[in-house]
């Protein structure tokens, strides 16, 4: 059995979208007209991996001095498996990566790993499997675990409402009393400039990752994937929240509400139109992290387990790279 890795270049972006598209575990952040809207920022080392001249994965990822990340520039990152493949073939692939990142300067890979809602539920137990004996047999140490959170919409399904705590209910209620109207939007200037760009100077000193130029970009990119929901009062925009969808995946990028809209509810009609009818035949419906530099931030947790969210990693491996 051989192995070959080749390094990704602007020639082969079609090839590799193909590939990214057809696996296992891919999705659209891998896509190169999404990963390269940041390419002045981050330069890529991206590769595919060969076996027996055969693809077998992709490995996004960017170098910074003697170290790659996968991916610094993305929420997580790792292979993307192209088809399951047993845990021999996996250790040989592994550490065929390490040697040619080795060959070529690099000394440490900071390794983000894909939350495990993101795998297709019938490859999930072998690649997240795989991922761990990998990391246990090289003594690779967790040096970040954040706090996500995510919804199994498969319980709504089930249970309906019922595993909403009241008062989301209630606020729901009070936004349909109050003549709230729930709707898709392509208005990203407005929620970014009166919106989100407030909520967060204001509660956080932070800004959005991307600029309101950005993703206007990458939702015409990707119309199918990045969409804006609202929540408005005789038109005045009062909250909103943009998906990332990833397969059966809705992903909460950004969420916020004007001061005036947190008093009438508008995010909870927002997010249990989408809960319980936008995305109900999806998987799962990810609300995010819930932490930080200063630690968790346990008031956004509890909104999240308030609608029924559950505990979900998204972890950081470092891998020291030597010829041993």
């Amino acid at each position: 059995m051989t192995w070959q890795i080749q390094r990704y270049k602007p020639a082969l972006e079609k090839y590799w979208n193909e590939l990214n598209a057809q696996s296992l575990n891919g999705n659209f952040l891998f896509d190169r007209l999404f990963m390269d809207y940041h390419c002045d920022r981050f330069a890529d080392h991206s590769v595919f991996i060969f076996r027996n001249s055969l693809p077998i994965a992709l490995f996004p990822a960017n170098q910074k001095n003697d170290c790659v990340f996968s991916h610094e520039g993305l929420s997580y990152g790792g292979f993307v498996w192209l088809e399951k493949i047993n845990t021999q073939n996996a250790f040989e692939m592994y550490f065929f990566l390490e040697k040619y990142f080795y060959e070529n300067g690099i000394y440490k890979i900071l390794y983000k790993k894909m939350p495990f809602f993101y795998q297709k539920s019938n490859s999930r137990k072998n690649t997240q499997s795989l991922e761990e004996i990998m990391f246990w047999y090289k003594k690779n140490p967790l040096i970040s675990r954040r706090l996500g959170a995510a919804i199994p919409l498969e319980k709504i399904r089930l249970e309906g409402t019922r595993i909403f705590q009241k008062r989301r209910l209630r606020q729901w209620k009070k936004a349909v009393q109050h003549g709230l109207l729930f709707s898709k939007s392509l208005d990203y200037q407005s929620f970014w400039e009166q919106i989100l760009v407030p909520n967060l100077e204001q509660r956080a000193q932070l800004k959005p990752t991307h600029t309101v130029a950005e993703i206007e970009r990458l939702a015409k990119r990707f119309p199918a994937n990045i969409k804006l929901f609202v929540a408005q009062q005789n038109s005045e925009l009062l909250a909103g929240t943009v998906i990332f969808e990833n397969r059966q995946i809705a992903h909460a990028q950004y969420i916020a509400s004007s001061e005036k809209g947190k008093k009438m509810g508008a995010l909870d009609l927002i997010f249990g139109k989408l809960i319980t009818s936008q995305y109900l035949d999806f998987q799962y419906f990810s609300l995010g992290t819930s932490d930080d530099k200063k630690g968790i931030n346990w008031g956004i947790w509890e909104w999240k387990e308030s609608w029924g969210a559950e505990l979900a990693y998204y972890d950081t491996y470092e891998i020291s790279l030597s010829t041993s």
